[in-house]
């Protein structure tokens, strides 16, 4: 996202604030997939609790 490079203010934002907006956004990005990671490994772990090994065949 950028602003009006014609007026002061977009300026000042889009040559200062700017980068640190865009390394907010990238820090949120990856911190979010690492809670979509964090959840689906949950609900693995949660699918693998509901099975029943005791009851696979046997290894030939």
């Amino acid at each position: 996202m950028t602003t009006n490079p014609n007026c002061l203010v977009g300026r000042v934002v889009n040559s200062v604030l700017q980068p640190h907006i865009n390394k907010i956004q990238e820090t949120f990005q990856a911190s979010l997939k690492a809670v979509n990671l964090a959840s689906l490994i949950e609900d693995m772990d949660q699918q693998l609790e509901k099975l029943d090994f005791k009851n696979l065949p046997e290894k030939p």
